[in-house]
């Protein structure tokens, strides 16, 4: 039977033999940059927009890349040639790319701030869940704001897509042990609304679309997609701070992400709200029209 292939040092081989050694970096002190992207109806949705945020993110966490946009395009669309065929009809695929600083020679503490000889590189997929997302799409998202802070903001690193993420298990851990259905959203040191451990948040606030401003989260690549396709449908939208004491104001709120694009959210903490609101109706009907077809398909079977 014909398995899956990734891409692991410089070469395409099998996926069960990809791993990341004891010794590597990004294992050792958690410097691992990532970026995760899907097919729509078998084509990759935004690549060159992923890879970009995936080298820009190398860029700020001082991981090296050796490939260029174009060459880390070519071997996701390698990857696809060979990976989708092995999906049963319907399926869809979920790229994930992830370096690292590389592999260090021996574990005395001397040698972990060093750069390694070689960088590490992978890119794999993995079949898209249709089954993960679908209550969230078709029932809404639970958010509860957990204790836990989010990274403060002067450390640049809310700007990177990484896998140093213990502050967001603990704060999963911590809303889960209330509601094990919730999913976990992050105040920062001042007291800001900002994002999940995987979504961009969307409020709708006296009838606009509202969304935290530039630096103070993830800039997620279908959260700009989404305010094109607002300013496209004539849709008000406004990037501003958001703050708990908004909710009680708050007709619709909304979470984007790369494996589902749009999802409503049901409640944050004790505040319910329509599901699908007229918002939410608007936006989807106009995704699906510039698309082509309804994003949500595979997750309404």
């Amino acid at each position: 039977m014909a398995e899956p292939l990734a891409y692991h040092h410089g070469q395409f081989v099998p996926l069960h033999h990809v791993g990341i050694g004891l010794n590597d970096l990004g294992f050792l002190w958690g410097a691992t940059v990532v970026d995760l992207v899907r097919t729509y109806r078998g084509r990759w949705d935004h690549l060159s927009q992923h890879v970009e945020r995936f080298l820009r993110s190398s860029h700020e966490a001082k991981v090296p890349i050796l490939k260029s946009a174009a060459e880390l395009e070519h071997i996701a669309w390698a990857l696809a040639g060979h990976n989708l065929p092995l999906l049963p009809p319907g399926g869809e695929l979920c790229l994930v790319m992830l370096a690292t600083p590389g592999e260090v020679s021996r574990h005395g503490t001397a040698s972990l701030a060093q750069p390694a000889a070689e960088p590490t590189l992978i890119l794999h997929t993995f079949p898209l869940s249709f089954d993960r997302y679908a209550e969230c799409i078709t029932k809404g998202a639970t958010l509860r704001i957990a204790k836990q802070p989010h990274l403060p903001r002067v450390h640049g690193l809310r700007m990177v897509k990484h896998r140093s993420r213990l502050f967001w298990w603990l704060a999963e851990q911590e809303v889960k042990a209330i509601d094990p259905n919730a999913q976990a959203i992050l105040l920062d040191e001042e007291g800001h609304l900002t994002e999940t451990a995987s979504a961009n948040l969307v409020l709708v606030i006296d009838g606009q679309l509202c969304t935290p401003p530039p630096g103070h989260v993830l800039p997620g690549v279908s959260l700009q997609h989404l305010k094109e396709i607002a300013g496209q449908a004539g849709l008000p939208w406004m990037e501003r701070s958001l703050w708990p004491d908004d909710l009680p104001h708050v007709t619709e709120a909304m979470a984007t992400s790369t494996p589902y694009g749009l999802a409503p959210v049901r409640s944050i903490d004790e505040w319910t709200f329509a599901v699908p609101g007229e918002m939410f109706r608007k936006l989807h009907s106009a995704w699906t029209e510039q698309a082509g077809f309804d994003p949500h398909e595979g997750f309404k079977k």
